[in-house]
């Protein structure tokens, strides 16, 4: 779980509302999961202090606690106190409330970097607020609010539909363990889940789409966090007690030294054979190197850099490091689709970027192809393999939608690679894919198949069971009676799939 500006802690403190909010809620018959299309604007003002209450009838409501904001079942809210803590409590408390984690947001003051990242402005007038509402209420009536009420993805999707064209940027906390955050995302995600990687696992199902690249940061590759000290050493004896002094060369013995052993009683004498030297550049001269060890006495030009963790120790050179990347995110157009119908597509459907054909068509090319063989004896031959991933939904159980579909999509990649761009796939069913291989004999499938059978190897989810495969593979001619007759490229489909 994120420690992003202690989350751990205040995802707690705002638990300790929940009781209280149902309570509210039960009182004054308000479900907890409202339509909110189709219901007028309804603005919840919250304002510890003193009230200065304006009129504006119906449309705003005056809260002074938060648990009775996230009661009321506004659908809008406006912050409106000084006080930096009390905002960004209420603006974490609003985003982390299912019916009101999308709703638009608004500030009388600015508090914060962290603050302002929650809520959709600040600095404006409650008319302005009101205004800026009814757009964002607007897109929400075409949200599916079913599918918004009962999961945390169509909450953070219906997020970003009702703002078209913004994009969730992440926000530096140089003093925690992961120096940047999304504060939106963090508050929207489930108990127990990694905002990071719930974003990615969206991306990955085509439902996100990264933006703008907004920084690199290098990690400690043994532990992972990011606080490092870069420290020059002696490329010698790695000592970091090193010093950088004027050296002298002596032409008549080709020693050299620190420039402070050459003086003596005001002229130059070389303290290792005793030659005067009274002209630079014939007696002597003063070579590149600039810096000195004090442990080894070593001299050298250029010291070497490393990077020491300040967590667990660990000294590494700074290209040993491992690189975290920080990119902004907006919704993608399949995104939008997902967020009006209430359906996202699943992990499996990410084995499609392999270019899958259709079940027919595929079996139309295999039926040509078996043609050619019975027709043209020396023609080449090619290979049929069916891949099986059998433990997936074990895995999914285990690990969670997002990291499966990370895991789907690496074996993805790892698949175009195998592959080439003339082999032909299909997916006759959701966790098995067809490949066909032209020109590919039995010796050169069986490199294939062992690239595949790699997978299992290659592709190891933390906690995870192992990825188990089940691979059946043809290749054809073998027998020449294997392939007569009307109707065997469906016999022989059918054959291998069944085998598997």
């Amino acid at each position: 779980m994120s420690v992003f500006e202690d989350s751990g802690k205040k995802r707690t403190e705002a638990a300790d509302f929940d009781h209280m909010v149902e309570e509210a809620m039960a009182a004054d018959a308000i479900p907890a999961t409202r339509e909110d299309a189709g219901q007028p604007l309804r603005m919840a003002r919250f304002a510890p202090s003193p009230l200065l209450f304006t009129d504006y009838g119906d449309k705003v409501r005056d809260f002074k606690e938060i648990w009775e904001l996230l009661a009321s079942g506004c659908n809008a809210f406006f912050i409106d106190t000084e006080d930096e803590e009390d905002a960004l409590m209420a603006a974490e408390s609003i985003r982390r409330n299912p019916p009101s984690a999308y709703a638009p947001v608004f500030s009388s003051a600015p508090h914060g970097r962290r603050f302002e990242a929650l809520v959709d402005g600040v600095s404006v007038r409650i008319d302005e607020a009101l205004g800026k509402s009814e757009p964002l209420l607007r897109a929400l009536r075409e949200v599916n609010k079913e599918a918004v009420a009962k999961n945390s993805d169509f909450r953070l999707l219906a997020w970003f539909y009702m703002r078209q064209g913004v994009e969730l940027k992440p926000l530096a906390a140089p003093k925690t363990d992961d120096i940047y955050g999304y504060p939106v995302a963090e508050c929207l995600a489930a108990v127990g889940v990694d905002h990071k990687q719930w974003l990615d696992g969206l991306r990955v199902r085509g439902q996100l789409a990264q933006k703008r690249l907004v920084d690199r940061v290098r990690v400690c590759p043994k532990c992972s966090s990011p606080h490092l000290n870069f420290i020059d050493v002696c490329p010698n004896c790695r000592s970091i007690d090193i010093s950088k002094k004027e050296l002298i060369h002596c032409f008549t013995c080709g020693r050299v030294g620190v420039a402070d052993l050459f003086v003596r009683d005001n002229s130059m004498t070389c303290p290792f054979c005793r030659a005067a030297l009274r002209h630079i550049g014939s007696d002597y001269d003063h070579p590149l190197e600039s810096f000195v060890c004090e442990d080894c006495a070593e001299s050298f030009t250029e010291s070497q850099v490393l990077t020491v963790c300040h967590d667990c120790g660990a000294r590494n050179a700074p290209d040993e490091l491992d690189v975290r990347t920080y990119f902004t995110y907006a919704l993608t157009e399949k995104g939008q689709v997902s967020t009006r119908i209430g359906e996202i597509e699943n992990a499996y459907a990410l084995f499609d970027r392999l270019g899958v054909m259709s079940y027919a068509y595929f079996e139309q090319m295999l039926d040509w192809n078996i043609g050619m063989l019975r027709r043209y004896k020396n023609d080449p031959p090619f290979t049929l393999i069916a891949l099986r991933f059998v433990n997936i939904d074990e895995i999914g159980d285990v690990v969670g939608n997002a990291r499966t579909a990370q895991m789907i999509d690496a074996l993805t990649v790892r698949l175009k690679n195998i592959i080439r761009t003339t082999d032909m796939v299909m997916r006759p069913s959701m966790d098995t894919l067809c490949f066909f291989l032209p020109h590919t004999d039995g010796e050169q499938s069986r490199i294939v198949t062992g690239r595949m059978e790699a997978l299992r190897d290659d592709v190891v989810l933390k906690d995870a069971p192992k990825l188990r495969l089940s691979i059946n593979t043809r290749t054809l001619p073998e027998s020449p009676k294997e392939v007569c007759g009307e109707g065997s490229a469906k016999m022989l489909l059918l054959g291998m799939t069944a085998n598997i």
